[in-house]
């Protein structure tokens, strides 16, 4: 349980830094008493897909370093994120190019693909933050080897 706890923390004060210009710009909007137009302002140069690029860069990393074989849950994790980052980036380059310039799927494929960013992120901390006995960890490893022969 402690190790939720930990890794909600870390992961809130991780996404205020990462989401500080999103943050700034609702400030800035604010302050200058501009109309609120909704949130299509924010949706509309893509910056959601650059969030996930780099938070899913980030959990790639972690699910990397947790891999035991290429068959673990944490290697197909390392393959969904690195499809994912490949997938937001050509959709931000897409964006970019002006050849996409339907704002209703830039919304709404920028927010799904940020909501499952934001879930392989906690997973991928949460596995980061999680205290593992090595020593249990092996005499597991070898218990299975043995029930094997």
């Amino acid at each position: 349980m402690k190790e939720h706890q930990q890794t909600v923390i870390f992961c809130v004060v991780s996404l205020i830094g990462n989401l500080l210009p999103l943050l700034l710009g609702l400030l800035f909007y604010v302050a200058n008493y501009n109309e609120w137009e909704g949130w299509n302002i924010f949706f509309i140069d893509g910056q959601f897909y650059l969030y996930s690029a780099s938070l899913l860069t980030a959990s790639a990393y972690i699910f990397y370093t947790y891999k035991v074989r290429n068959t673990d849950m944490n290697s197909v994790l390392l393959l969904v994120s690195g499809l994912l980052i490949l997938v937001v980036s050509i959709f931000y380059a897409w964006k970019l190019s002006n050849s996409n310039n339907d704002i209703g799927f830039v919304k709404y494929s920028s927010g799904v693909l940020f909501l499952v960013t934001l879930g392989l992120y906690y997973y991928s901390n949460l596995l980061n933050h999680r205290k593992i006995d090595v020593i249990a960890s092996q005499k597991k490893g070898v218990e299975d080897i043995l029930k094997q022969l």
